[in-house]
């Protein structure tokens, strides 16, 4: 089916066509050849998603296409990436074709794992030819369609790719009944479809609802929440927009506007003062604990969904998310973990990453750290939540706001937070609190089989090359005791093919000669001849004279005593007649 009629199928109908496409699933790719095709080389790519092979597809990129994937991702973070080099001459040849292979694994392997590059537009739409369809465009229409509905909403501004979810889309809104000298009049519309599921409309719809008119002072209320159906399930919030932008907008210094993968990246980074982090982490941990009270899941909770209202106030936002089972930015990490297996937990590792950020700059690059600098904020605790041995046995987060570092910042006096909902709201949040956590720890699971199973794969091929290796060495071996074996039996008949010398003639008993030859006297001692110019050398390889060979060797000597010079020609030769030791 076309883009249009997918966006028009409704994902509450059993039978639905939409492909809904968990971005926070891991990519895997591997280039599995390299095609000749026109003086230019094709690189066929085979990408896996998740933790099993089940979802798979193929592409084929060209180096052009790679260089171009690393401009733009070079312009908006500034980073370094190992691309090989262009080579304008050779650049076909087998040889140089395998190396430069090798050298784009290496950088394909960089970019996917890096859990703010694997996120840009541009690297969804190099690796998976779903996301290089015109999502925004597609937005644009539902919310269009939605102010219809609406007519007091006017759009004022379409926001780009500031953030991770690439079919996420955001527009500065205001109402025209609102005074135009309040400094709050400009909104935030962000709008999400929903991926598949069995709840019935109404009920999702009701829930979203009830989530906006929450009311927490850590926890940013929504102007509008609701679910337009009309297109699939779209969730669409209007909240009040923050002039400072987000948590890591703050940190790493960038404008609201500026895109996902430049807030990720800084040339300095810098954590914030220990006042701040102490400030914003014990908000942030009162919102999220009162969540759990409530049995509505957040998930996704990571410095991009968290709000710097004022310099003293800070509040979690998109807490519909979780309910509407949307993947979650940190799940990349937290399927590594085999210790999590409860929602609570989750959301203690996705702040411990929130820590990391306020106190180091940076999001972390991997599911663990090896070491945290003491000079950082909050360094213990980072050491209790994010080391090897931390996360096996994360705390509460009743016993992280009880802890000395959060529990001595001032957050005044909180007002009183209150949640109303129906009894079936409240039912279904339970059920989705429940079916949220069974799918965690699922995943986990799955993660940890797919781990173990390569493991085994490397083993295997790690012994069956030290067997080949062993092997091979055996037959080398072999190979060289048979060479050896006929040079020292080709050492035996050079000897023996010297010219003999008076001593083995006189010890050794000549056999009978023929009547000629005996009538003639033997010399007293005969000097070896010379050897003749044109006679062929003795072969290397001749076998020892035997036994039976004995009258033969009595005419040679006989020969020997009958020879004359006269017959011979005049010649200048290299004299070599001396016996060869």
């Amino acid at each position: 089916p076309t883009t249009a009629a997918m966006s028009r199928k409704t994902i509450f109908e059993a039978t639905t066509q939409v492909k809904h496409v968990n971005e926070a699933l891991p990519l895997r790719c591997a280039i599995t050849n390299a095609n000749f095709s026109g003086g230019h080389v094709d690189y066929d790519l085979r990408l896996f998603r998740g933790f099993t092979d089940d979802d798979s597809w193929a592409v084929t990129r060209r180096y052009s296409e790679f260089e171009k994937l690393n401009t733009v991702l070079t312009a908006q973070c500034g980073c370094n990436l190992p691309l090989p080099p262009k080579k304008a001459f050779g650049n076909t040849s087998r040889e140089f074709v395998a190396e430069r292979q090798r050298g784009l694994q290496e950088f394909i392997r960089t970019v996917l794992s890096d859990p703010i590059l694997r996120h840009a537009p541009e690297v969804k739409g190099f690796f998976d030819p779903h996301f290089q369809q015109d999502f925004a465009g597609e937005a644009r229409a539902s919310v269009a369609m939605f102010l219809r509905s609406m007519p007091t909403w006017e759009t004022v501004e379409e926001l780009g790719s500031i953030g991770w979810r690439i079919n996420k889309h955001r527009y500065v809104m205001r109402n025209v009944e609102d005074d135009p000298k309040d400094s709050r009049i400009k909104k935030l519309l962000c709008t999400v479809p929903l991926p598949p599921t069995k709840v019935p409309q109404d009920l999702m719809s009701s829930t979203i609802k009830y989530l906006a008119g929450l009311v927490h002072p850590f926890i940013q209320p929504a102007v509008l929440g609701c679910l337009h159906a009309s297109e699939g399930g779209l969730v669409v919030t209007i909240r009040e927009m923050s002039a400072l932008g987000s948590l890591r907008d703050v940190i790493n210094r960038q404008k609201p506007t500026a895109p996902f993968i430049k807030k990720g990246f800084s040339r300095k980074p810098k954590g914030l003062p220990v006042s701040k982090v102490q400030l914003y982490g014990r908000q942030i941990l009162e919102a999220v604990s009162y969540l759990n009270d409530k049995s509505i899941p957040v998930g996704n909770l990571h410095a991009g969904n968290v709000l710097v209202m004022r310099d003293d106030l800070c509040q979690i936002t998109d807490i519909e998310t979780g309910v509407a089972a949307l993947p979650s930015f940190c799940r990349q990490f937290i399927v590594q973990l085999r210790k999590i297996q409860s929602k609570r937990a989750e959301d203690c590792y996705c702040f411990a990453t929130i820590l990391h950020e306020m106190s180091l700059g940076y999001f972390p690059r991997s599911a663990t750290l090896e070491s945290v600098p003491p000079s950082a904020p909050g360094a213990m605790l980072l050491e209790k939540l994010l080391t090897v041995e931390g996360v096996k046995q994360l705390p509460s987060l009743q016993e992280l706001l009880a802890d000395p570092f959060f529990a001595t910042a001032p957050i005044g006096t909180m007002s009183k937070p209150s949640f109303k909902a129906s009894a079936r709201v409240k039912e279904f949040l339970q059920a989705a609190y429940a079916a949220s956590e069974k799918k965690l720890v699922k995943e986990v699971k799955q993660y940890d089989q797919k781990k173990r199973a390569h493991q085994q794969a490397r083993d295997k091929a790690a012994k069956e090359k030290e067997r080949e290796k062993v092997r091979s060495g055996l037959k080398t071996k072999r190979v060289v005791v048979k060479r050896e074996k006929p040079k020292v039996e080709a050492n035996i008949p050079t000897k023996s093919a010297d010219p003999p010398t008076p001593a083995p003639a006189a010890a050794a008993p000549a056999p009978a000669a023929p009547p000629a030859a005996a009538a003639a006297p033997p010399p007293a001692a005969p000097a070896p001849p010379p050897a003749p110019a044109a006679a062929p050398p003795a072969p290397a390889a001749a076998p020892p004279p035997s036994s039976s060979s004995e009258p033969g060797r009595g005419a040679l000597l006989s020969s020997i005593q009958g020879f004359g010079k006269g017959g011979l020609k005049k010649a200048v030769t290299n004299d070599r007649s001396g016996p060869t030791l």
